[in-house]
This record gives structure tokens, sequence and C-alpha cells, in this order.
């Protein structure tokens, strides 16, 4: 397991740990205008270290906004780790954030969680 934590924009931070075959990415902070091209690097460099059917997991529970910018960024990173046989996918977004998927079409990105399958008998 690797860490790479590098101080971002006062009001971003990234944090990275490759787990083997996929990745977590711990975002904090803003994901604005300003902040997604180091976002868009970060994880660039990341994918071209995964194997290329690798999964990268988007933790935004510490995320508090994210703009246009940012989500273009996502949208372009799912397209590419796709487009590889890979994945992209985004665990613990607050509320707002989940409408904001919602609303742009990305929520297939988001993680759901998993419901328990019930049968009612008649």
């Amino acid at each position: 397991m690797t860490v790479d934590r590098r101080p971002q924009h006062r009001l971003f931070d990234v944090e990275v740990v490759q787990l083997d075959g996929s990745a977590a990415v711990m975002l904090r902070g803003e994901l604005d205008v300003a902040t997604a091209p180091e976002l868009e690097k970060r994880a660039r460099e990341l994918a071209a270290q995964l194997p290329p059917t690798a999964e990268m997991v988007l933790d935004f529970s510490q995320l508090e906004f994210i703009d246009a910018a940012g989500l273009a960024v996502i949208a372009r990173l799912g397209e590419e780790l796709r487009a590889r046989g890979g994945g992209l996918r985004i665990e613990s977004a607050r509320p707002l954030t989940c409408r904001i998927f919602e609303i742009t079409g990305l929520a297939c990105l988001l993680r759901r969680p998993a419901v328990a399958e019930t049968t009612s008998e008649p």
C-alpha cells in the first residue's frame, strides 16, 4: 500500500492510497475551477500506474464543494478508465452532491448502498 499526500491549494487536498489493483483517492475541501486541474493531473498519474482493469474510488466524505470544472474532470476520468476496461466510483458523497450528480447524468458513478431484496408472499 502506498500513500501519497501532497499539499495542495489551501482549500483543496488530495490523498491517494494505492491498493492491490485499485486505488482510493480522498478529496478534501473545494473542487472547483482553481483546483480541478490538480485533481486531473494526480488522477491521470495514478491511472497510469494501475492495471488497465483497475477501479479508482473517489472518496467525497470530506469534499465540501464541487463546481462544473470538477464535474467535468470526474466525467472525463470516468470515461478514460472505462475505455481502458476499468472504472470509477464515488463514495460517501453528501446529499447535495448526489443531487448534482443525478441532475448532470453522472449518478452512475455514485456508490449506492446495497439494498436487501425482500420477497413478499401473497
